[in-house]
């Protein structure tokens, strides 16, 4: 049997300890003015702890205690609050109770008409990270009226959706499915005709430096018999 190598321990550079001892002042700080903030101020506060999570990481009873305060409040965030408080979930490592879960995916289905081609495929992401499908009916809901959103959606944010649908074992809606397979087909065809614009780019280029080559080694003959 080979042995199993063991792994280096990870040391904590100093500059690091001090990063997190600030960060983990800041949210306890932070945690006396959680219900006296805007529903938006609560969703930056949960963007800001994930993005800049010390380690370890925001405490269980921190976390719960923002999503307390934030559930009665996700009724009153745009889809891009909706989407980064999931995200902030998910990166956090915090899976919320079934009970705020729904108000979450309630909040969003009030919201379908007002997302964007960023903060759905967030939000799908997002779910598919904690482990929670919000159903099939919600799916038919939220997508089927998302379809006008695919043109603008960029070859990640619909690989991203894709594959989240996936994960959480969603089927879309036929009108969705055909309008995102007619965006990848065309994603695909704006890489070919890139990839063969490059080309054409490169053999010019490699031409025009063959073109200086021969045009130096004309000159350099002609110089020889001026010379001779």
């Amino acid at each position: 049997q080979q042995q199993q190598q063991q792994q280096p321990p990870q040391l904590e550079l100093p500059w690091q300890k001090r990063h997190a001892a600030r960060l983990g002042a800041l949210l306890r700080a932070c945690e006396e003015v959680l219900p006296q903030m805007e529903p938006q101020h609560l969703a930056n506060t949960a963007w800001a702890a994930a993005v800049l999570q010390p380690a370890p990481a925001p405490s269980p009873p921190w976390i719960q205690q923002l999503l307390h305060y934030l559930r009665p409040e996700l009724y009153h965030l745009p889809p891009k609050g909706l989407a980064t408080v999931s995200w902030a979930c998910a990166r956090m490592g915090c899976r919320p109770s079934m009970e705020w879960m729904l108000v979450l995916i309630q909040a969003s289905t009030e919201q379908v008409s007002a997302f964007c081609p960023h903060s759905l495929p967030l939000l799908l992401w997002s779910l598919s990270q904690v482990g929670f499908s919000p159903g099939r009916a919600w799916a038919r809901t939220v997508l089927g009226r998302s379809v006008r959103l695919l043109p603008a959606f960029v070859p990640q944010s619909l690989a991203t959706s894709l594959i989240s649908l996936a994960r959480l074992s969603l089927p879309p809606p036929s009108e969705w499915a055909r309008a995102a397979l007619e965006q990848m087909q065309q994603h695909m065809q704006q890489v070919l005709l890139e990839d063969e614009v490059a080309q054409l780019q490169l053999q010019g280029r490699q031409r025009q430096g063959r073109l200086r080559q021969l045009q130096q080694r004309l000159a350099r003959q002609h110089a020889q018999q001026q010379a001779q």
